[in-house]
């Protein structure tokens, strides 16, 4: 007998099995071992234990499988150069469809969602076939939408690149009057590239020396007090028409060399359209 308040532990071995119909059965279950997976849906019925795939359900039990697909129909005043910028700047590997007549659909998640725009319409028509994700990208994308047709005419300003002509003020002291002169200089898209890719490395590391016409760039690590400085070279290479950009850092110290590399990278997803191969 056990002592009073001492607790009493009878342990029930209980196996559970359950058994396999279906399409899944000839998927070569006997070759599946402990630890593998297996997708399908399990179910009871009298009592026993089943599973089957979705599409079998009909078949072994009165359940029936269904899809909700969604349409929305979203007020957009803005053009499709906008949404397209938008939508590229947001989400990642979005898929593009003529529609002719100026209609573009665009397509994410591999085409689960779908954001249709027609050439002079107010509307955009967004589809998507309902599911927890799907939910998700298709709310994003209804607030992306009227964010982007809120500041339509700013967005079309700031959607292309501005190269214009850059006025510096240069203060010089003359022997004779000592004034001050202006002149105007004109920086191509690879200068301007170029001097904000200096002005980050500065933000960030110790040292930096550029060499702006050969687009390399010295930069001195300071890792720790106590072991020397690294240095390593960046060397960015830009396509003909100044579009795309090759970014190569040639450090001894592997860890630290990545960690440059990466501020350019970053740099050139935030900077459009300053496109960077790894």
């Amino acid at each position: 007998m056990p002592g009073n308040c001492v607790p009493v532990r009878l342990p029930f071995a209980q196996r559970k099995e359950a058994k396999v119909l279906g399409r899944l059965a000839g998927e070569s279950t006997s070759a599946l071992k402990e630890g593998d997976e297996l997708r399908g849906v399990l179910f009871t019925h009298n009592f026993q234990t089943r599973v089957c795939a979705p599409e079998d359900l009909p078949t072994y039990t009165q359940l029936r499988v269904g899809a909700v697909k969604a349409i929305l129909h979203v007020p957009f005043v803005g053009s499709v150069e906008t949404l397209r910028l938008f939508l590229n700047e947001m989400f990642d590997s979005t898929t593009e469809y003529d529609e002719g007549e100026g209609g573009v659909t665009f397509g994410l998640h591999g085409d689960n969602v779908k954001i249709t725009s027609s050439a002079g319409g107010n509307t955009v028509k967004l589809a998507w076939a309902a599911s927890p994700v799907n939910d998700m990208l298709a709310d994003a994308c209804v607030a992306l939408i009227m964010h982007a047709q809120s500041s339509a005419a700013s967005i079309r300003i700031t959607s292309k690149p501005c190269f214009h002509e850059k006025e510096e003020e240069e203060e010089e002291e003359e022997e004779e009057g000592g004034g001050r002169k202006k002149s105007k200089v004109e920086e191509s898209p690879k200068e301007v590239r170029l001097r904000m890719a200096k002005k980050l490395l500065d933000d960030l590391f110790k040292d930096v020396e550029a060499d702006m016409e050969k687009g390399i760039f010295t930069v001195k690590c300071e890792v720790n007090k106590e072991k020397e400085d690294v240095v390593c070279v960046v060397t960015l290479e830009f396509s003909e028409d100044n579009s795309g950009c090759r970014v190569s850092v040639d450090c001894a110290d592997e860890q630290q060399g990545g960690l440059v590399k990466d501020c350019i990278m970053q740099l050139g997803k935030a900077t459009a359209p300053f496109k960077v191969d790894k």
